[in-house]
């Protein structure tokens, strides 16, 4: 009965250890993709904001051309704002900058924001990078391997042959 619980619980370690030694492999391997793919799906959302930005101000503009078509009037008055020409039976009024129609502002248009990166990618980034934090990584999965082999009952370990130069 003892033997059989001391078995069961060297096949559960055995087991949980290449288990483990798998995951940290894994992680191992995939880390620097997972970056990557992380890095790429940021720069592919912002380019979809700006996307989605510039198609609005398209719009805005096909607006305003379709008016000016419509309206020759719209045109002249356009003209006479952009030269600063005035009669003497008009008067001016100044427009607050967030109502003007200049496209070239930039500074006017809104930020594109852009979600900030789970926790687990700075986590992955260092381990991309540190080669000396990946060997030890490597290191403990190779050791995490080894644990079954070596936790086995002495009658149950694989025989290791020795040869004679």
């Amino acid at each position: 009965m003892v033997r059989t619980r001391l078995n069961l619980w060297n096949s559960l370690l055995g087991w949980s250890s290449i288990l483990l030694a798998g995951t940290v492999y894994a992680v191992l391997t995939l880390a620097p993709r997972i970056v990557v793919w992380e890095e790429h799906s940021r720069q592919q959302a912002a380019s979809r904001a700006q996307l989605e930005q510039l198609h609005a101000q398209t719009r805005q503009m096909e607006e305003m051309v379709a008016t000016i078509e419509r309206e020759p009037r719209i045109l002249e008055e356009l003209a006479r704002a952009e030269w600063r020409v005035e009669s003497d039976s008009e008067e001016t009024i100044v427009v607050d900058t967030s109502l003007r129609t200049n496209f070239a502002d930039v500074s006017q248009r809104p930020r594109v924001q852009v979600a900030k990166p789970a926790a687990y990618i700075d986590w992955l980034r260092e381990i991309s990078v540190d080669e000396s934090l990946r060997g030890k990584l490597m290191l403990a999965a190779v050791a995490l391997c080894l644990i079954p082999i070596l936790s086995a009952p002495r009658d149950r370990r694989p025989a290791v042959e020795q040869h004679s130069i």
